[in-house]
């Protein structure tokens, strides 16, 4: 399980997509495992922003990767279980 509220002070973000790019940022640079569940990511995002849909928060990770500023990999379909990987930079060819 992620937790990346130990000692951090709370911090509200504007919006959903900045909230969700926070989460999968620290997850890849402080959780050795690199893993985060939609739950764990879904609750961050619920305790900085207010109430908000599950379905925003989906959207709102894939958006980001198609923009290119998170990646991840689908470990666990079934169980929302979910590997942040570094961003592998778009060509501009």
């Amino acid at each position: 399980m992620t937790s990346l509220s130990i000692g951090e002070p709370m911090q509200m973000y504007p919006t959903t997509k900045a909230a969700v790019l926070s989460f999968v940022t620290s997850v890849l640079n402080n959780n050795i495992s690199q893993t985060f569940t939609g739950e764990e990511l879904r609750h961050f995002v619920e305790n900085r922003t207010g109430k908000v849909s599950p379905t925003t928060v989906d959207r709102a990770l894939r958006q980001l990767r198609l923009e290119y500023k998170l990646d991840y990999i689908v470990e666990n379909r079934g169980r929302s279980l979910y590997r942040a990987v570094p961003v592998v930079p778009q060509y501009q060819g």
